[in-house]
């Protein structure tokens, strides 16, 4: 979108005392008929229009009669070329809703933001080229969890599909980190600014991601991750997806909330079976309870995805002569994955007396020991030569899991 648009629209973000949902509506179906017939998009045509603004009480504003841009004022246009500046200087990227790169799948969503900040190896979303699923938990995840956070993740990278998560801890980082694993694309969208890493212990993910995949934002540069933010970013993860899996959850958590978000949109919901007595899988088993796709395995995924799968490829072709290269390997990787029943390997024994005590979830060194009926110092010795194998991993405070 030219830079005179943008500004404006930055600006118009700034506007105080006003709720700007009318005119989000507005200008989201007139961007969708636009794509739709391959017209021009003339923002300023609509911002130009007297507009029925309410304020945020619910109150008609007095100012009703008045076009957007007659609300804005020095002040805002100001605030917005530093954003831009600001942008520019971070290498970051500023689409808004009118914008050609802006994502369809967040475009036709009920309340798509007017400008998303991008920071990434591309010059958008990629959401055009390659079909896209959401994979989502808790911060309080399970060995378990995060097992299978990055193995479905990577076999579903492998099978060409992006894959779309919040970064925060647990589930979402492990599933960013599988896709990666799996040479694959992923988009991290953040509850913060742009330039803003939560967790901080993120922030060599946060590298990564930015520089193989793309990290996104609606916020403000410099937007602290405040806990309201964090449901607003939960609608965009729906949003981008044609699915949407949750590996683990409670019931009260703002994974469920997505999927909330996702029922409202139609998406499609998968869920990862847990534990009856696990907390952390409540929601989850909750959710299969309800008719959620079970899911042990990628192709869980895949094939109930098939047809939107195939029409978001589709659509990629059909949209830009450039991508049909593209989408056609796109289209292979995705057949191979559907034709393809992907077995995994069966978890290597070390050949020792303690593989039978050892699973995914972490376990004490004292409580090997009195399962395994040997003295403690026999375990620790035959702990560290099955470590030295690669056949298990050291947690902090003495506890052993096996590696995937």
């Amino acid at each position: 979108m030219e830079s005179k648009e943008l500004l404006y629209l930055l600006a118009l973000s700034r506007v105080r005392g006003i709720s700007i949902s009318t005119l989000r509506k507005i200008i989201r179906d007139e961007a969708l008929t636009a794509l739709n017939t391959k017209d021009n998009f003339d923002l300023f045509n609509i911002l130009e229009r007297p507009v029925k603004l309410r304020t945020k009480g619910g109150r008609e504003n007095p100012l009703n009669e008045s076009s957007p841009l007659e609300l804005i004022t020095k002040d805002d246009l100001g605030w917005a070329e530093k954003e831009i500046l600001k942008s520019k200087k971070l290498g970051a990227q500023v689409f808004t809703i009118g914008d050609l790169n802006y994502p369809r799948l967040l475009l036709e969503s009920p309340t798509p933001p007017l400008l998303i900040y991008t920071l990434g190896a591309s010059n958008g979303l990629c959401t055009e080229l390659s079909p896209t699923v959401a994979i989502i938990g808790t911060r309080q995840a399970t060995e378990y969890g995060l097992s299978m956070a990055r193995i479905i993740a990577k076999e579903l990278a492998e099978a060409g599909i992006t894959i779309v998560s919040g970064m925060a801890r647990g589930c979402d980082s492990a599933a960013h980190r599988g896709a990666l694993l799996g040479g694959g694309y992923t988009i991290a969208v953040l509850g913060s600014g742009i330039d803003v890493v939560y967790p901080p212990e993120n922030k060599k993910l946060y590298a990564e991601i930015a520089e193989k995949g793309t990290v996104i934002s609606e916020f403000p540069i410099g937007t602290s991750p405040l806990a309201y933010n964090f449901p607003t970013r939960n609608r965009i993860i729906s949003a981008l997806s044609l699915g949407v899996f949750v590996v683990e959850a409670p019931l009260k958590s703002g994974a469920m909330m997505t999927v909330t978000h996702a029922t409202e949109c139609g998406k499609e919901v998968f869920a990862l079976p847990g534990r009856a007595t696990s907390q952390y899988s409540t929601g989850t088993n909750k959710l299969l309870k309800d008719g959620a796709h079970f899911v042990t395995e990628a192709r869980d995924i895949i094939e109930p995805l098939a047809l939107q799968i195939s029409r978001s490829i589709d659509f990629s072709a059909n949209n830009s002569l450039a991508n049909q290269g593209n989408t056609k390997q796109k289209q292979e990787q995705i057949t191979l994955a559907l034709k393809t029943k992907k077995q995994r390997p069966l978890r290597r024994k070390s050949g020792t007396i303690l593989d039978d005590f050892i699973d995914d979830n972490p376990i004490h060194i004292d409580e090997i020991a009195s399962k395994a009926e040997l003295p403690i110092e026999k375990v620790s010795a035959l702990l560290l030569e099955m470590e030295l194998g690669g056949f298990i991993e050291q947690m902090p405070g003495k506890h052993f899991i096996r590696k995937p």
